[in-house]
C-alpha cells in the first residue's frame, strides 16, 4: 500500500522502466480505500545534499491541501559517474468527509554525474496527463538552458535570495521565458518575504 505522508519515506525503490507499472500496482493493492488525486504536476529540483528527504517532507505538507503528481529530484552533478536511482510513494490524507484517504503520488530520483542533461526525459516521461507543469528550481540555474525542458514549463518557482550573481541568474530566467515564448509564470519566493511590508504600505 502507498506510504502515508507521516513517514516521510522515499518509498519503494524501483527500476526506471517499471515506474508506471509499480504505481499501478500500488493503487491495485489499496482495494478502493484510497483515491488518487492530482491537480498539477509539481517537479522539485535541488543539488543540495539531503534534499530528497527534506523535499519529501515539504511535499507531504503541500499535498494536505494541494493534490499533485510530485516529481522530486536530488542531483549530484559533481559525481564522477552517471547513476540514477528512483523511488515511488504516496502522500495520503483523510478527506474532509472522513470516508476515504486522498493520495498524491511522488516519484523521486537521485541523479549523479553531469545529470541535468537527463532532466527533460526524466520529467516528461512521468508527467500526469495534460495537467499544468510547475517547476520548483531550488539551485542556481545553469547554462545552457535546455529548450526541451523550459518549453513545457507553465510556472517556475525560485528564490533569488540565495543568488550570488543576481544579474547572471536573471539573464538565465529570461532565457527560459524566451524558450517558452513568454508563457512561463515567474514566482520568486524572495518577494513573498515582503508581503507584510507591502500590506503595511
Amino acid at each position: 500500500m502507498p506510504a502515508v505522508s507521516e513517514t516521510y519515506s522515499l518509498g519503494l525503490p524501483v527500476e526506471l522502466g517499471r515506474i508506471d507499472k509499480e504505481l499501478k500496482k500500488l493503487w491495485a493493492q489499496s482495494e478502493g480505500a484510497m483515491t488518487r488525486a492530482s491537480l498539477v504536476n509539481l517537479a522539485v529540483y535541488s543539488e543540495e545534499p539531503g534534499s530528497l528527504e527534506k523535499n519529501t517532507q515539504l511535499i507531504a505538507r503541500i499535498t494536505e491541501n494541494h493534490a499533485c503528481r510530485a516529481i522530486v529530484i536530488g542531483a549530484d552533478c559533481a559525481a564522477q559517474k552517471d547513476h540514477v536511482e528512483a523511488w515511488i510513494s504516496a502522500h495520503c490524507h483523510v478527506s474532509r468527509a472522513g470516508s476515504k484517504q486522498i493520495c498524491s503520488e511522488q516519484i523521486s530520483f537521485r541523479l549523479e554525474g553531469p545529470c541535468t542533461k537527463l532532466l527533460p526525459s526524466i520529467v516528461f516521461s512521468h508527467l500526469d496527463s495534460d495537467l499544468p507543469f510547475y517547476l520548483w528550481w531550488q539551485s542556481d540555474f545553469h547554462e545552457p538552458m535546455d529548450p526541451q525542458l523550459w518549453a513545457w514549463v507553465d510556472r517556475v518557482i525560485y528564490d533569488s535570495q540565495t543568488w550570488k550573481d543576481f544579474s547572471g541568474q536573471m539573464r538565465l530566467v529570461e532565457c527560459a521565458q524566451q524558450e517558452a515564448k513568454q508563457r512561463i509564470v515567474l514566482c520568486d519566493l524572495n518577494w513573498t518575504r515582503l508581503d507584510k511590508i507591502r500590506l503595511a504600505l
